[in-house]
């Protein structure tokens, strides 16, 4: 019974399979899967003894098809009597309690977790709890990573981010040990923690071991030789920042014009700046105040995201919406409810704590730009290469009120990057959903590429693809840009592997950029890298 199981876990997204396993009357239920009949599955399923009574055969299949139906009550309980049926079992077990997180039910979750023996979990499945904990469950994490350790199971990757939550807690020791672990078990990489420990190391006067590692770590990295910068650079705590401050791996300055932009991706909540420097891409978009206290993260978790685990540079972008107020927002001020300015318009429906505003009144656009406070302002201080402007197509609903709002929008985004570029040259800017503006007097001087939302899905529903003739409206519009060789960020709502690979093959024949996400952008989007022939050269902050 329990091989079933796993089995039937390891293989939840495929009808198939389930087909293959699923004994007795749930037969029927795997084969309305296998024919693509939702509405005969579920009815065979619930047909089927209660829950209390199913096997877990069934109770797994009750709970993906009330999970499909939006039924997450009855997927919870499905899932508990799985659990109840096979205490034991560790896919059952991460099933329950990867919905009881899912509904917010975290210390729950926890609980049930902590009861889990990680020897009975594979090397896949312990990873993959790893993750989940890192993104919603800090403690939690810490926790299972120490038992990982304590069994002897714990993988670098493992090691080295358990060593590097104790440094940032002051455990010196603790971060040591497991930094000094992780090194044991791999080659070249880690370069960041490897750092780390030895910044530890200097900092505890444990400097002939520190000289020795750092050494040995020069034939196993880039650039002049960790040794060098360990003996002339930095000689006591503060060492792991001597990748950072604007140079690549090989301590040279970048110039964000000649980075390259083969992949890019982006997020927007539930930011992890670990799992964002360990993130690969080109080009990352993130919001710049995402539950940050003081709303600025520091510099130096900024240069650890403008940096991925080899040492080599990346483009860090920030998200700035100019065409909506928002009301988490720093700018914004509680009375406003009640006494709104002249600018303030009614709420936005489709976003919670969204509100219209009139963008091209001089009170809103103060406070995006032209002072220390201003939103722009902020982003430039902390030290990102760049925005994200969201709301640019706001022209498109204020026409009636302002026959000339097309030319306002131009003009605003203009201004900014001006202002943004009179106190860093290269700063650049991505218009979100800017194809409307492009030919606009100012507007197509001022960009450096454009980032693209639902042009070929999504209109009507994600995964739904729109019709064809708006698909050739916005796409003849972004040619101003592509035959420029300005990057177009395509960024779609896409899960199924087959739709994602054909929708690269025709956004490269397009010469577009596609990364796959989900629509509240709160995990990191999967890019599908693609060649192009775009490039940063070509846009304004780079003179193209």
């Amino acid at each position: 019974m329990k091989a079933r199981t796993q089995a039937l876990l390891a293989c939840l997204a495929g009808a198939a399979c389930l087909l293959a396993l699923l004994p007795g009357r749930s037969e029927f239920a795997a084969r309305a899967l296998d024919d693509g009949d939702w509405q005969a599955a579920a009815q065979a399923a619930e047909a089927a003894p209660p829950d209390g009574a199913a096997s877990p055969a069934l109770l797994l299949q009750r709970a993906r098809l009330r999970s499909e139906a939006g039924d997450i009550a009855g997927a919870g309980t499905a899932l508990a009597a799985l659990h109840r049926a096979v205490p034991d079992d560790p896919p059952a077990t991460l099933a329950l309690a990867q919905h009881l997180r899912a509904a917010g039910r975290l210390d729950e979750a926890d609980r049930l977790l902590a009861a889990l023996s990680p020897d009975a979990l594979s090397p896949a499945q312990r990873a993959r709890l790893a993750a989940e904990l890192q993104r919603d469950s800090p403690a939690a994490e810490h926790a299972f990573l120490t038992r990982l350790r304590e069994a002897g199971l714990a993988d670098a990757d493992q090691l080295a981010r358990l060593g590097m939550i104790a440094a940032a807690e002051g455990r010196d020791r603790e971060a040591v040990a497991a930094l000094t672990a992780a090194d044991a078990r791999t080659g070249a990489g880690l370069l960041r923690e490897r750092l780390t420990l030895l910044d530890l190391l200097l900092a505890s006067g444990r400097r002939t071991e520190a000289r020795s590692r750092a050494s040995r770590w020069d034939v196993l990295m880039p650039g002049p030789g960790i040794a060098t910068v360990l003996e002339e650079t930095f000689a006591a705590r503060g060492l792991a920042r001597t990748v950072m401050a604007g140079a690549d791996s090989s301590g040279a300055p970048v110039s964000r014009c000649t980075l390259p932009l083969r992949s890019w991706a982006i997020q927007l909540q539930s930011l992890v700046p670990d799992a964002l420097h360990r993130a690969t891409e080109d080009l990352l978009i993130i919001d710049p105040t995402d539950g940050i206290p003081g709303g600025a993260f520091p510099r130096e978790t900024m240069e650890l995201m403008k940096h991925r685990p080899d040492g080599t540079r990346r483009l860090l972008i920030a998200y700035l919406s100019i065409g909506q107020a928002e009301s988490y927002r720093l700018y914004w001020r509680p009375d406003w409810e009640e006494t709104p300015p002249d600018w303030l318009m009614g709420p936005d429906p489709r976003w919670p704590g969204n509100y219209e505003v009139r963008f091209w009144e001089p009170g809103w656009q103060s406070l995006i730009y032209g002072s220390a406070d201003a939103a722009l302002d902020r982003i430039l201080a902390t030290g990102y290469d760049g925005v994200m402007l969201d709301g640019v197509d706001a022209f498109e609903r204020h026409r009636s009120e302002r026959p000339d709002a097309a030319a306002r929008m131009a003009t605003f985004v203009a201004e900014l990057a001006r202002h943004a570029r009179a106190g860093d040259p290269e700063f650049l800017v991505f218009p979100l959903n800017g194809h409307g503006l492009l030919g606009r007097a100012g507007f197509d001087t001022a960009i450096d590429g454009l980032v693209e939302e639902d042009l070929y899905f999504g209109q009507q529903g994600d995964g739904v693809a729109n019709p064809a003739e708006g698909i050739d409206w916005k796409r003849d519009r972004l040619v101003r840009a592509t035959e420029r060789g300005l990057p177009v960020l395509l960024l779609e709502y896409l899960a199924d592997e087959a739709t994602r690979a054909a929708t690269a093959a025709r956004a490269e024949r397009d010469r577009l950029q596609p990364s796959y996400g989900v629509r509240r952008l709160d995990r990191i989007s999967e890019p599908w890298p693609v060649v192009t022939g775009a490039s940063l050269a070509n846009g304004a902050a780079c003179g193209g």
